[in-house]
């Protein structure tokens, strides 16, 4: 049986976001739920189509 899960979004643009810390609150909390339910850390996110729109997380206080 699914289990759905509502969580809240954002209106601000993230294109241009190029540190994990820079998200808006909603974005983190959405990536937190994710590691939460895989059970692994998001290593890495895509803000946008470009190869240069992708934060690659290492510091492992962020996790």
């Amino acid at each position: 049986m699914p289990v759905y899960r509502v969580l809240r979004g954002w209106k601000e643009e993230i294109d241009d976001v190029v540190e994990f810390g820079q998200l808006p609150k909603e974005a983190k909390e959405y990536v937190y739920e994710i590691e939460k339910i895989a059970r692994v850390p998001v290593s890495i996110i895509s803000v946008g189509p470009k190869r240069e729109q992708t934060i690659i997380r290492k510091d492992r206080d962020e996790w």
